[in-house]
């Protein structure tokens, strides 16, 4: 599933390729939403919103369309009248005279008026997203800090988009390592200055993996292992995807665990248990 840098990248090519132009096809796949496609003809795209990993795309008519890849989305850029080579379903697409944006595989697709985006049922349950530009690492560190968090396992809840949005699988293991913190730990046995540092991990490395198109290595590290020939997939984590090689810090052999069902990848002496 596309994480928050993902979707928010999605909202940039969207932004570049149909915004400011009259739309002059729009598609729907599903039956219930076929007549808003011939009510949008002629209007124009005003922003790309993103809410963690929900994309609007809001139209200058009021109106929004909101979209969620869950597992399997996918949105592709093309010229107009191009369609990529794809088994994919193509289930939305909006098209200008010169550009085409088209969502593939997606089911969750709505209607609302802009004024109810930030309302809906999905988003209004959402944590902090840190890369909207009205959260800061400080909005975080006050909501790291709420009591109904305090007792639960970081590797857990890391991945319940109430606490932050937008951290996926391939997010939490890293945040998890450059904060230093086992996937047991609980915000309640953390000082301040370490629930400081978390939530300035969340912030920083949400904006890194967004303008590094997922790469979540620091740049001094990623531009060392490229002068010394390393591959791909070991410049493009600390931790992830990277179990059975070296730590990049202290060199013990990175970890692959199943953790709240999910794949997660550790340095265990880097990230030390609470217990150990």
């Amino acid at each position: 599933m596309p994480e928050g840098p993902e979707v928010r990248r999605a909202a940039d090519q969207i932004e570049r390729a149909v915004m400011g132009a009259p739309l002059r096809e729009v598609f729907f796949a599903f039956e219930r939403l076929e007549e808003w496609g011939e009510h949008f003809l002629g209007d124009e795209g005003v922003r790309g919103e993103t809410y963690g990993k929900a994309l609007g795309i809001v139209l200058a008519c009021g109106y929004a369309v909101y979209t969620h890849n869950q597992l399997f989305g996918m949105w592709q850029i093309r010229r107009a009248g191009v369609f990529p080579k794809t088994n994919r379903q193509l289930r939305f697409m909006v098209t200008t005279d010169a550009k085409s944006a088209q969502l593939y595989s997606a089911s969750q697709i709505e209607v609302l008026h802009r004024d109810e985006l930030a309302q809906h049922a999905y988003i209004a349950k959402l944590g902090p997203d840190p890369l909207r530009d009205d959260v800061s690492a400080a909005t975080i560190r006050e909501h790291l800090r709420k009591k109904r968090f305090a007792r639960r396992q970081l590797g857990a809840l890391l991945l319940d988009q109430g606490f932050v949005a937008g951290v996926g699988n391939y997010m939490r293991s890293e945040i998890l390592f450059e904060a230093g913190l086992a996937p047991e730990h609980r915000l309640s046995e953390l000082d301040d200055p370490r629930v400081e540092r978390l939530a300035e991990v969340i912030y920083g490395l949400s904006h890194r993996a967004y303008r590094k198109r997922g790469f979540t290595l620091d740049d001094e590290l990623a531009a060392r292992l490229k002068r010394e020939g390393a591959d791909r997939r070991d410049r493009r984590h600390y931790v992830f995807a990277r179990s059975r090689r070296r730590c990049y810090r202290c060199q013990s052999v990175i970890e692959r665990i199943e953790f709240a069902n999910r794949r997660l990848y550790r340095c265990a002496e880097c990230q030390r248990s609470p217990n150990a």
